[in-house]
């Protein structure tokens, strides 16, 4: 397209854009009207009744009993009966589940549940705290809010919801006379708290210093009711049971249909219906599970399928991401759950459609999600794969290990490939340890939590995917440094295990490396076996995510992750927060905070002020070569982030892995510019990671097995060295400390840099350096 048809274009988008956004605000402030009336509505006459009848639909012989028979008598029997068809906890595996689990492990899960119990929370970096209306908060970064409701509001509340507790379910303990609510609308970090009569699109965040939404609606996701369900498979312990009766009945008792935070946001409203109904599966064949209670919570859920369908999260202005497949997941559990009624086939069948389509907007050719975060892809592939997963269980046909052919019948072929593409991803990203590298955004985010180990690990992802893929041909190999873990145990059972133990085994360190061209990951993997040593390389050379936006990714065009060993060496330093703070945001996803080059102190990609999930798609970062052999991996990529300057310059790295001594030599280059610049290189240290300093700027680094590794620039142009503290962020809401390196130095020309990493006692000077590199680049 030439230069003056494509200025007629913008000017003609521009011309049409702001009457476009004004005619569609209109017909959302109509939608809007129309919402409200709608949730009044769902809260003072859709009615029992009502409920019945959409349960009913078009069943003529239901439909002539309905007006003569007791409400919960008949919603307790048709659901009932179809609920003992569920399979998404197999009633079948406690005993097996039992048996197989440690005692730590089960002492574990107990200590969770209790504290669950007692309404202890640590959720997003919190600290275990005591969620209720008396909660007295700490503060966020020095922000601190205090609780609006009054003693005798207090009070109202406990009352009404005892009073409600005790009418459902008849308890003789007079300790359950004395439940204890939840809060479930308070940030309690900041100790913020959102009125829940306020309409939920109406709902303000990000207006606040140091206030966060996602605590909230993180509590309400209710991932702590599979804690819940796990301790009483391995107690039968009715007080659990108890306490998930209670929370539910607290939520929905506070939490009118939306009204209040915990409607705002529709993935969380789909996350939380499943976990609802996982948690369910572990409680309804409890005594306790009887008709009052079945009828409330059948009711809520149908709400929440509505909310869903009527608030799904796309829009004319609005690229469709994870929280788009987060809501058509919830609206497929929900669909299973109501299977026996028209309105609940019609959703399992519109969000199959749905999840087939998404599949392949936002996940690439190559598996890699267009989030351009790993955490982002490890959610994504959660959303994509346990509705296939809870699907298949749910089939009648299903046999407890014909996962592909019914996943395949259902969801189609191509779709079990894309998803076993995804998989394979994380397979190539994860280290010794089972964690993967933090790339851009990492807010925690999990559909279901089957055990609670540390959000980088990611093993049980591995070994649920050895499950499912693995007994066709037994040809999905397990990973020979993992075990048959909780989650794998909790969710295959019997069956799981049988399939795990007939596989063939394969090892991390025979992984070869791999490029993941769509999303510009570039991963290089070395195993030393005559010296012991096993590296890790990641380089990234990609698109910003969400088709260019921004999304969640960081300014780490050219950065790298470096692991030696399962240890760490130059890493990401993670998110930190979202909404809270904008100087904190934009500080953990900027350039300096990365293992690249910044230049005159600006971004690679300009920050959009206001929206902290937006970039301006300046860097449009180039892969130009690889070169592998079995003594080097070479890899040469650029980026354009800096062509927006007066004196333009395009960034240019070049990394050269030596496999025969784990040597990994740096050259950095900057082209075009004939002016005066300041260039600030930054490496981030993992935390944990031991040094010493040595001289001319060396950094010596000890790595497990007791090597030493050093790590200095090698130019002739002055360079300025500091090391100085910097944040680190291991999952969301989590702030440590670790130390950055910077290497700062001027330049009115086009210049070059080299690091080196190397076993001690190998040196490079700068004119073997320029030779070498000489040999690899000599065709670009």
């Amino acid at each position: 397209m030439s230069e003056k048809l494509s200025g007629k274009l913008k000017l003609f988008i521009l011309i049409v854009k702001t009457p476009l956004k004004s005619v569609y605000g209109f017909i959302c402030s109509i939608k809007n009207f129309f919402g409200y009336r709608a949730s009044l509505y769902n809260n003072k006459r859709f009615n029992n009744l009502k409920f019945l009848r959409k349960i009913a639909g078009d069943n003529r012989n239901l439909s002539n009993v309905i007006n003569s028979a007791n409400y919960e008598d008949l919603v307790y029997k048709i659901t009932s009966s179809n609920f003992g068809k569920l399979n998404f906890m197999d009633i079948n595996d406690k005993e097996f589940i039992q048996s197989n689990l440690s005692i730590s492990e089960k002492e574990k899960i107990i200590k969770e549940a209790d504290k669950v119990c007692n309404h202890e929370f640590d959720l997003l970096g919190s600290g275990r705290v005591k969620v209720d209306y008396d909660l007295k908060a700490e503060g966020f970064e020095g922000y601190v809010y205090e609780n609006k409701l009054s003693f005798n509001e207090i009070d109202a509340i406990k009352n009404n919801l005892n009073f409600k507790i005790n009418k459902t379910l008849n308890f003789t303990d007079d300790n359950f006379n004395l439940y204890e609510p939840i809060d479930w609308h308070i940030d309690f970090k900041s100790g913020y708290r959102w009125d829940n009569k306020i309409w939920y699109k109406k709902i303000k965040y990000g207006h606040l210093p140091g206030v966060d939404i996602k605590i909230p609606w993180e509590l309400s996701r209710a991932s702590h009711f599979v804690t819940l369900g796990q301790a009483y498979w391995l107690t039968s312990d009715e007080k659990y049971t108890k306490e998930f009766i209670c929370q539910i009945l607290d939520w929905i008792e506070n939490n009118y249909a939306g009204f209040g935070v915990n409607w705002t946001c529709t993935m969380d409203v789909a996350i939380r219906a499943c976990n609802w109904i996982i948690g369910f599966s572990f409680f309804r064949y409890s005594p306790l599970i009887n008709k009052e209670f079945v009828s409330q919570l059948a009711k809520c859920l149908y709400l929440h399928g509505l909310h869903i369908k009527n608030n799904l999260e796309k829009g004319i202005f609005r690229i469709k991401n994870n929280h788009y497949v987060s809501d058509i997941t919830g609206l497929l559990y929900i669909g299973l759950f109501f299977n026996f009624t028209v309105f609940g086939k019609k959703w399992l069948e519109f969000a199959i459609k749905e999840l087939k389509k998404e599949i392949n907007t936002q996940v690439y050719e190559d598996g890699t999600n267009f989030e351009a975060s790993t955490f982002y892809h490890r959610l994504s592939i959660e959303l994509f794969f346990y509705p296939v997963f809870f699907t298949v269980k749910n089939s009648p046909k299903f046999n407890g290990e014909n996962f592909v052919n019914l996943g395949t019948e259902i969801f189609g072929s191509a779709y079990l490939a894309k998803i076993k593409k995804m998989f394979d991803v994380m397979l190539n990203l994860i280290d010794l340890n089972g964690h993967i590298p933090q790339i851009g955004d990492n807010d925690n985010g999990k559909l279901h939590l089957f055990s609670d180990s540390e959000i980088k690990n990611i093993k049980y992802l591995i070994a649920i995917k050895n499950i499912f893929f693995g007994n066709i041909q037994l040809n999905d190999p397990k990973v020979k440094e993992f075990e048959f873990n909780q989650s794998a145990l909790w969710l295959s059972g019997k069956y799981g295990k049988e399939i795990w133990d007939k596989l063939s085994e394969i090892s991390l360190k025979n992984l070869k490396s791999v490029s993941f061209n769509d999303s510009g990951w570039y991963l290089m993997k070395n195993n030393r076996k005559a010296d012991n040593v096993f590296s890790d390389l990641m380089i990234l050379c990609g698109p910003n995510g969400q088709k260019n936006k921004g999304g969640h990714s960081h300014n780490d065009k050219l950065s790298i992750s470096l692991n030696i060993n399962g240890s760490s060496i130059f890493t990401d330093p993670g998110a930190y927060i979202y909404t809270p703070i904008n100087r904190l945001r934009d500080e953990f996803r900027s350039c300096s905070s990365h293992n690249t080059i910044c230049i005159d102190g600006l971004e690679q990609n300009r920050f959009v002020t206001g929206n902290p999930f937006v970039m301006v798609d300046d860097a449009k970062a180039r892969l130009n070569k690889i070169i592998e052999n079995d003594n080097y991996y070479f890899f040469s990529g650029e980026h354009y982030g800096y062509t927006r300057l007066k004196d333009s310059v395009i960034h240019g790295r070049q990394l050269l892995f030596d496999k025969n001594n784990s040597s990994l030599l740096i050259k950095d280059m900057f082209k075009g510019s004939q002016a005066y610049h300041e260039y600030n290189c930054s490496f981030i240290l993992a935390p944990d990671l031991k040094f010493s300093i040595g001289k001319d700027k060396t950094m010596i680094f000890n790595i497990p097995e007791e090597i030493n590794f050093n790590f200095l620039p090698v130019s002739d142009l002055e360079i300025n060295f500091e090391i100085a503290g910097a944040f680190y962020s291991d999952g969301y809401g989590e702030k440590g400390k670790t130390f950055k390196l910077t290497y700062t130095f001027n330049s009115e020309k086009p210049s070059e840099i080299y690091f080196v990493f190397a076993r001690e006692g190998i040196k490079y000077d700068l004119e073997t350096l320029k030779r070498i590199f000489k040999e690899f680049d000599q065709d670009e």
